[in-house]
């Protein structure tokens, strides 16, 4: 837990706002970081009435800075983090982007909605478009804060992407509470390359028109170990013990948010190659999906 110099936590007015702050300072304390407090009035809003509860067309930003000392300090009391508190006008999306590159932050920390009901899981168009942009690791805050997270998933597809966040991880989470899984599709009726499941100077094509039933399942066993030895050297290279295979019955999508719900993750990690490249299914599909559907935590990790 030691390789975040500084973390940007990027606030609002909502009620989700306090968890932000909660998990932004509860992770800096625990990697030794500083903090960035960054709250942005969007200029349509700058000249609206009963803003932070006050009346009149002017806004005060050195009282909303002073109100968001407050409730730092109410949430905070007692660390020894360092941070600072930054209130601007601008759009809330660009702005956030701006000020991690100006403040040379490691990691971007917000809500996921601006809803006044915790119970709202919807992610907004904001965390959706810093986590596209920003080329930084996102972590997106869902749920109250219990406290450190301890039920980690984090959903692979073996590449590169998706070990480096795994990696990156490692350093700012207990290792113990983090479980990989290896979602992979069983076969169909289809003449195609399993070149990738098998071992280095293997081959598997097979055309299953021309087989039976029975061969089918043995090539789908076959198919299964494949993906366990697989998955096991994927393990030892980034010193991860706890993971899992599992045959998608469905749609990757579906069965990694079924998982969630199922052992009530915390928090779900995701690596992507960015929006350069949406070749991995871990950008293309399943990250935005998840970023979307899971009711968990959500880190984005976007490799430099």
């Amino acid at each position: 837990m030691r390789d975040l110099n500084k973390i940007l936590i990027a606030i609002d007015n909502s009620k989700i706002s306090d968890e932000v702050l909660r998990r932004g300072f509860l992770l800096a304390k625990g990697c030794n970081s500083r903090v960035v407090v960054l709250h942005i009035i969007e200029s349509p809003l700058f000249d609206k009435p009963d803003y932070f509860g006050k009346s009149g067309k002017s806004v005060d930003l050195n009282q909303i800075k002073r109100d968001i000392d407050d409730r730092i300090q109410k949430i905070d009391n007692g660390s020894d983090v360092d941070y600072s508190i930054f209130v601007i006008q601008g759009d809330i999306a660009d702005e956030i982007i701006y000020e991690s590159k100006h403040q040379n932050a490691q990691m971007i920390v917000l809500g996921a909605h601006s809803k006044d009901d915790l119970s709202i899981k919807e992610f907004g168009t904001t965390a959706l478009w810093v986590t596209q942009e920003s080329h930084l690791p996102v972590l997106v805050v869902k749920n109250r804060v219990e406290g450190e997270y301890r039920n980690i998933l984090a959903p692979t597809d073996l590449s590169e992407f998706s070990e480096k966040s795994i990696l990156f991880s490692k350093n700012i989470f207990n290792k113990e509470y983090i479980n990989t899984v290896y979602l992979y599709e069983r076969t169909e009726n289809l003449n195609i390359d399993f070149s990738n499941f098998a071992p280095e100077g293997e081959s598997l094509i097979v055309d299953f028109y021309n087989i039976s039933v029975e061969d089918e399942e043995l090539i789908n066993l076959k198919i299964r170990a494949y993906a366990r030895r697989n998955l096991e050297v994927f393990e030892e290279r980034i010193n991860i013990s706890k993971g899992e295979i599992i045959e998608s019955k469905t749609d990757i999508n579906n069965d990694i948010n079924t998982l969630l719900k199922e052992n009530k993750n915390d928090l779900v990690i995701v690596g992507s190659h960015g929006t350069k490249n949406i070749k991995s299914f871990l950008f293309g599909s399943t990250a935005s999906y998840l970023m979307k559907e899971s009711r968990s935590d959500i880190l984005v990790y976007v490799p430099k």
